[in-house]
């Protein structure tokens, strides 16, 4: 039963943060998570986008620290245990997000 709950909790955990909103802030991303969570990531600690074997147009985004579930991102999609999520296709502006987060990370530190 112990293992039944467990499993199913990582199930729906991976299901709810499957496709975040994301907001560019000065100091880095901010994604929802767990419905009603928002998590702050430093702009140094995004390792790349578009990395990995994602779903067709969907963009990749591997960070050093979310959340111990957007690890199975991060392994699904790019086989490491690097913490990761998904910007969708639907995301307003998306186009702009990508090219300032690429912008952003290759800011010299």
């Amino acid at each position: 039963m112990a293992f039944f709950l467990i499993v199913t909790g990582t199930v729906c955990s991976t299901l709810i943060n499957y496709l975040p909103t994301v907001w560019v802030h000065e100091k880095g991303l901010i994604i929802s998570a767990y419905l009603f969570l928002k998590i702050h990531i430093p702009w140094p600690s995004i390792v790349d986008i578009e990395a990995g074997k994602r779903p067709r147009g969907y963009i990749l985004v591997r960070a050093r620290r979310i959340t111990p579930f957007h690890r199975i991102y991060g392994w699904l999609y790019s086989r490491t245990f690097y913490p990761s999520f998904l910007i969708g296709k639907g995301i307003n502006d998306r186009d702009n997000l990508i090219r300032e987060i690429k912008r952003r990370i290759q800011r010299p530190a």
